[in-house]
């Protein structure tokens, strides 16, 4: 139980940090920086949520 919300309290962090990376792009001159930083953030979120599913439904990672 205590695994599913710290997996559930990363994932959000994960696309939090990513929004704030998305919005450092228009606040600053190293725009493909933040965007490389942001899609990698974005990436590493949907891998967790992988992590996440089969705790929740019949989903089968390996099978991807």
């Amino acid at each position: 139980m205590i695994f599913k919300f710290f997996l559930v309290i990363a994932i959000l962090l994960h696309f939090f940090a990513a929004f704030i990376a998305i919005r450092l792009t228009k606040t600053t001159k190293f725009n493909l920086s933040w965007m490389l930083i942001s899609t990698a953030l974005v990436l590493m979120a949907f891998r967790r949520v992988l992590d996440l599913l089969p705790l929740y439904t019949e989903f089968d990672r390996e099978s991807i």
